[in-house]
């Protein structure tokens, strides 16, 4: 079960991530922009070297808003000790802060 993160219910998901961190296997994070592309120029392409796409990326970092942060910290699932895992997935509203409509 996911969390949709807001204002109002920041502090209880805080809480319960900082609970969870200690015993987590891993964590990842994903984010969503207003805009991953500013023209053709900024496209990813798979003839990029490092510093071309870190180049391209940055300017598209720095052109569009942040809007939403995810982070999902991943347990060992005891019903299935040997390849299982329980996803605890957090979506943080950024901007607009309470997310979309009905969230």
């Amino acid at each position: 079960v996911s969390m949709n993160v807001n204002k109002d219910n920041f502090e209880v998901a805080l809480a319960e991530i900082e609970a969870l961190l200690p015993t987590c296997s891993f964590v990842s994070f994903d984010e969503e922009m207003t805009g991953i592309h500013l023209s053709k120029d900024t496209n990813e392409s798979i003839d990029d070297s490092v510093p071309q796409r870190y180049s391209k990326m940055r300017q598209v970092a720095s052109t569009f808003n942040l809007i939403q942060v995810g982070i999902c910290l991943f347990h060992p699932d005891p019903a299935h000790p040997d390849s299982g895992l329980i996803a605890r997935p957090y979506n943080f509203f950024v901007f607009p802060d309470d997310g979309p409509p009905g969230y």
